[in-house]
């Protein structure tokens, strides 16, 4: 899993990560049930 990070800011940026991977699979699942 590729996590994007920033010197000095480990903590905050795996949080972002973790919550931008969240956004775009939740993205994912609108997608998918409005297709069907």
């Amino acid at each position: 899993m590729n996590v994007i990070s920033f010197s000095g800011q480990d903590d905050n940026s795996i949080t972002f990560s973790t919550k931008v991977n969240l956004s775009v699979a939740n993205s994912m699942n609108d997608i998918a049930k409005s297709d069907f």
